[in-house]
């Protein structure tokens, strides 16, 4: 599955310096994502969050090359 829609339940508190950021990890959390695809600064800094792996569009088509 590419997308699952959810609903956050729940406060991540993580990203300081952007709160509404916060509610990406919410999401990704609730829909068991594998990987966030994002341009956002602060989700990137992390690299990862929860065992979900934060990549650019370029780094996550090259990761899902075959």
């Amino acid at each position: 599955m590419i997308a699952t829609l959810v609903e956050a339940g729940h406060t991540i508190n993580v990203i300081k310096e952007d709160p509404d950021d916060n509610r990406v990890l919410e999401c990704a959390i609730l829909a068991q994502a594998t990987a966030i695809v994002s341009g956002d600064s602060h989700l990137l800094n992390l690299k990862t969050y929860a065992g979900i792996d934060i990549n650019t569009a370029s780094e996550f088509i090259k990761r899902m090359a075959w």
